[in-house]
């Protein structure tokens, strides 16, 4: 099977250094700082309210910060002038009207329109074929499962080869099993090709599952909590990878991070 992973650039690196933004007089992050390394996936939990969106949105260059640097990098530390990216949004933002190889197809013209029109036509088709969506080319999105819809969302993100990849809760609207195949999937693309990967979520098995590190982060006030380098994730990572005690542990720690800065919280709120 051909795949695009050798038309894909290299993964970007990240350094975030005090970082703040706000909605009117209310600060939603307010100085932020870690760094993450060129390749690594990065899951974004957090109580409601702690900014996880803000966040995801901001690194992607879509909201405005008030203060702060983020500052993309090359492997080597050199900062990149301009970020390929690719979003992934809760609702997908498929066309309607257009068939699976149409939608899939979109990215390439809008982002190469010199591109070989043969060139385009064999990325589309290997991408449908790595997708396992060939015989679905001519359905709408209305006529796919929804696990087909993710995948078809993820592949339209990944194919005009992007330095990272951002997700704002993929699998929310998927059942566990669903949910549990699709993030088998989406680790199965990563490792096929130089990717940073950067997602919001509320399943901390899902973070733990698909993230080399987990920012954990607090609401009152909006601060990080730890950026926690998992120590279960394996490039390449299998389905099977649930069962480990590694895993199992990996969760135990985000959860019992997360709990003790909502039982903070709400004792200030108490006070």
């Amino acid at each position: 099977m051909t795949t695009t992973s050798s038309k894909l650039r290299h993964a970007a690196g990240l350094q975030v250094r005090r970082l703040s933004v706000s909605y009117g007089p209310e600060p939603v992050l307010k100085d932020l700082s870690f760094t993450l390394p060129a390749g690594a996936s990065l899951a974004i939990v957090g109580e409601s309210g702690c900014g996880k969106t803000t966040l995801l949105t901001t690194l992607a260059g879509l909201l405005e910060k008030d203060s702060g640097d983020v500052v993309w990098c090359d492997a080597s530390g050199a900062a990149i002038p301009r970020l390929h990216s690719s979003f992934v949004w809760q609702n997908l933002g498929l066309l309607p009207w257009k068939t699976v190889r149409d939608n899939l197809a979109l990215p390439l013209k809008l982002r190469n329109a010199r591109r070989n029109p043969a060139e385009s036509t064999t990325l589309r088709d290997a991408m449908l074929d790595e997708l396992g969506l060939s015989r679905f080319a001519d359905r709408t999105p209305a006529e796919l499962s929804g696990g087909q819809r993710q995948r078809l969302a993820i592949g339209r993100a990944l194919i005009a080869a992007p330095d990272v990849l951002f997700m704002d809760e993929p699998f929310s609207a998927l059942d566990a099993l669903r949910r549990e195949r699709l993030q088998d999937f989406l680790a199965d693309m990563q490792r096929r090709r130089p990717l940073t990967m950067i997602f919001v979520t509320h399943d901390i098995p899902e973070a733990v599952f698909l993230a080399s590190h987990i920012l954990l982060l607090a609401a009152s006030p909006p601060r990080v909590l730890e950026l926690y380098e998992n120590p279960s994730w394996e490039s390449d990572r299998h389905s099977g990878d649930r069962e480990s005690p590694k895993y199992a542990e990996a969760i135990r720690h985000v959860h019992a991070r997360l709990r003790e800065a909502c039982a903070a919280a709400n004792k200030g709120a108490s006070a």
